[in-house]
């Protein structure tokens, strides 16, 4: 049991002490969190114990870093944004630059700012699934004019400007047409509509899914709003659901493949990240496109609360 009784006894013989705190290394902040669990009565392993190992987890990444290492790359996944500011402290640390990939990320916040923007560069996409779309191709954010300079001739076949044909180095046609763009300028309008529509799907799945079974939906992180992409889940019965959905005739996607077990990347001998590991055998993504209409969603809804009260 982890909750505290009403009162508490204690043998005649046990003699008080006191610690002092200085000692310890704590402060009032610590001493606060400590009355609050004696008042929410939770003694041994609770919420706050969850908290920290999810929270342990993150920070421990840092010792990835190498003398090897040129740069971080965060990915803003699923509609939240990564903790910027604390791989921003990492980065300076370290001498790091940082690449942001904010693909799903058009319109997600961490403190107020965009996803994106954080670091040196960042990428949005305009792919057909993302939540803005110019239906191909995506834009590369940054502050820095030398990137920018050399991003530009990137983009137009080594040309500083369109009306030359002189090259000073290599380059691909990555140019944006007026028909993308157009699609583009009107989606951007509708942002807020899309946004409101896609918050609305999520909560339908949050309610409907809620207690059912070993589902785990993502947390989203006190300082990132939340513009859906996918509603991603956690099952240690991942492969049945995805079974059941596919005999339902329901297109479902799981969670990307590790970077370090892609063959290309394949280190020798193979590295060992068994949170990453973890969440591609056990996550998967219900669709939040905006074509999904409520019915779809509550069969959805239906499918997996018959798969895990089947007990399969």
């Amino acid at each position: 049991m982890g909750v505290l009784p009403e009162r508490l006894l204690f043998p005649e013989n046990v003699l008080p002490f006191k610690i002092n705190q200085v000692d310890l290394g704590v402060d009032a902040d610590e001493l606060k969190l400590i009355s609050s669990c004696i008042e929410r009565r939770w003694l041994s392993e609770g919420p706050l114990a969850q908290q920290f190992v999810e929270e342990l987890r993150h920070t421990l990444g840092a010792k990835a870093i190498t003398p090897n290492t040129r740069a971080l790359l965060p990915v803003h996944l699923y509609g939240q944004a990564c903790d910027m500011p604390g791989l921003l402290r990492l980065a300076e640390k370290h001498g790091l630059k940082i690449l942001e990939d904010a693909a799903q990320a058009y319109g997600v916040t961490f403190a107020g700012k965009q996803a994106g923007t954080f670091g040196d560069a960042g990428i949005i996409s305009f792919f057909s699934d993302k939540v803005i779309t110019t239906g191909e191709g995506g834009a590369v954010l940054t502050n820095s004019e030398a990137l920018y300079d050399r991003l530009r001739l990137l983009r137009n076949q080594g040309r500083p400007h369109s009306g030359t044909f002189v090259h000073p180095s290599l380059g691909m046609n990555f140019r944006m047409t007026d028909l993308q763009a157009g699609v583009g300028l009107v989606q951007m309008k509708k942002f807020s509509k899309i946004h409101d529509e896609r918050l609305r799907k999520w909560k339908l799945y949050e309610d409907g899914l809620k207690g059912v079974g070993d589902l785990q939906p993502m947390r989203v992180h006190e300082k990132s709003n939340l513009v859906p992409f996918r509603y991603p889940v956690l099952s240690k019965k991942r492969e049945g659901a995805l079974a059941a959905m596919e005999k339902a005739g329901i297109q479902t996607r799981g969670f990307f493949y590790p970077m370090h077990l892609q063959p290309m990347l394949r280190s020798d001998p193979p590295q060992s990240l068994p949170v990453s590991e973890k969440l591609f055998a056990e996550g998967f993504c219900l669709p939040v496109h905006p074509h999904l209409s409520d019915a779809d969603i509550a069969t959805i809804i239906d499918v997996l609360r018959d798969y895990y009260k089947s007990g399969a």
